[in-house]
């Protein structure tokens, strides 16, 4: 099973009260899922404990779990809906970061469950070809120059890295213990994923997205397009892909607002 850590939002008046678990059934519980070469450690920043309940869960590979479910978004999916099952969950809303959020796409199909769906920094597309090649070549790099990799692509995520030395250094560290087979496999399961632009279109799949302004990855123009029916849920940032670090005021905001 996927490593996670559930944490509770209960107010201090809750705690004295002898209804404890009547208080934290009052709060949503929603599930945050990090991005490719990251972990749970992401959310801290955030603090949205203060918002709701949360599960974090490191995804496959990736923090303290181990490789199994890698290779799909959908038996990633799978592992994070097993996760929920042992909780006894029977509502939630999903936070995905980048892969988290194709991760998310898919738990809002497979899982009745899940009401809610926020994408920071992804998309709901599928890759081209040459993205595809790109994963791929990424896949074979990782095996023999992993630290690289990881040097170079860390810092590229970031609107302006040189504002930013202290978390390029430390999502480097973190990133480097990821073995490369993990890296690998899930860069190939990333370039595999299915295409949810038309059911994010027709307003089908409503959603609630925060884009970077610059983000390299994800395209805010692209987003835009398909969010055209219900842009009140689109948000930009003054970010690249890390908008929850570049820009970590203004995403507590959306966020507080749709949890």
């Amino acid at each position: 099973m996927l490593h996670y850590k559930v944490i509770e939002r209960v107010k201090a008046e809750d705690r004295r009260d002898s209804r404890g678990a009547e208080a934290r059934a009052r709060y949503k519980t929603f599930v945050c899922l990090h991005g490719f070469l990251e972990s749970i450690s992401m959310w801290s920043v955030l603090r949205l404990e203060e918002y709701a309940n949360l599960i974090l869960i490191d995804l496959p590979g990736h923090g303290q779990s181990d490789l199994q479910h890698i290779d799909s978004m959908q038996s990633m999916a799978q592992a994070v809906q097993e996760v929920l099952d042992k909780e006894g969950v029977n509502s939630y809303g999903v936070i995905g970061h980048s892969m988290g959020g194709y991760v998310a796409l898919e738990l809002q199909e497979m899982d009745e469950r899940c009401t809610k769906v926020i994408l920071m920094n992804s998309n709901v597309w599928f890759d081209s070809e040459q993205k595809v090649e790109d994963r791929n070549r990424v896949a074979k790099l990782v095996q023999t120059k992993k630290e690289r990799f990881v040097s170079e692509a860390i810092p590229n995520l970031f609107q302006a890295p040189e504002n930013h030395p202290k978390e390029v250094k430390t999502l480097i560290q973190e990133a480097s213990q990821i073995s490369s087979e993990a890296i690998g496999r899930a860069s190939i399961a990333m370039s595999q994923r299915r295409d949810f632009s038309e059911v994010v279109f027709s307003g089908e799949l409503e959603l609630i997205v925060v884009q970077g302004e610059n983000d390299p990855i994800a395209p805010k123009e692209r987003m835009e397009q398909l969010m055209v029916n219900q842009m009140e849920n689109f948000h930009v940032v003054e970010a690249g892909h890390m908008a929850h670090l570049e820009a970590m005021k203004e995403v507590r905001e959306v966020l507080k607002a749709a949890m």
